[in-house]
C-alpha cells in the first residue's frame, strides 16, 4: 500500500525544523554563558525569562512560570515576582431617602476588609437645600 506522500514531507520538514531549533539552543547555551533568569510582569500576570548577554539568544525566547500573581501574606506584593498589587475599595451608586444615604455594593478588591454599607444622614452645610454628599435634593425630594 503506497503512503500518502504530503504525510511523509510534512514529517521530514518538522524533522528538520526540530533538529535546527535543538541545535541552535544548544549551541547558543553552550557558546556563552545565561545568568540569572529576570522576572517580566504586567497588572494580571508573571513570568520569567533567560537573560543573556548575546542578541537574539533563542533561550530568551523561552517563558516559564507564567501566573497570576499571589499574594498570600497579604502584604500586597507577589509572592513570587514582588509586583505591587493595587488594593482598591469598590463602590456602587448612592441611594438615599428623605433622611439617609447610602452606596450599595461596597467591595474591597483584595477581600481582606470587612466593609459593611454604612447609612449616613443628609449633610447641607453650604445650605443650598441638596445634600452634599448625594446630591439628594431637599426641595423636591429627589435628584
Amino acid at each position: 500500500m503506497n503512503k500518502n506522500p504530503i504525510s511523509k514531507n510534512v514529517k521530514k520538514i518538522w524533522f528538520i525544523f526540530i533538529l535546527l531549533l535543538s541545535i541552535t539552543l544548544v549551541s547558543c547555551s553552550f557558546n556563552h554563558k545565561h545568568s540569572e533568569s529576570k522576572w517580566i510582569y504586567n497588572e494580571t500576570e508573571h513570568w520569567r525569562v533567560p537573560v543573556c548577554n548575546r542578541k537574539n539568544c533563542a533561550l530568551e525566547q523561552i517563558v516559564y512560570d507564567l501566573g497570576e500573581h499571589i499574594d498570600k501574606d497579604w502584604d500586597h506584593f507577589c509572592d513570587s515576582c514582588g509586583y505591587e498589587i493595587e488594593h482598591k475599595h469598590i463602590s456602587g451608586e448612592w441611594h438615599y431617602d428623605a433622611f439617609y444615604h447610602w452606596v450599595s455594593s461596597i467591595y474591597c478588591t483584595w477581600d481582606c476588609c470587612d466593609i459593611n454599607p454604612a447609612i449616613y444622614e443628609h449633610i447641607d452645610e453650604n445650605k443650598d437645600r441638596v445634600c452634599d454628599t448625594c446630591n439628594y435634593s431637599f426641595i423636591n425630594g429627589d435628584e
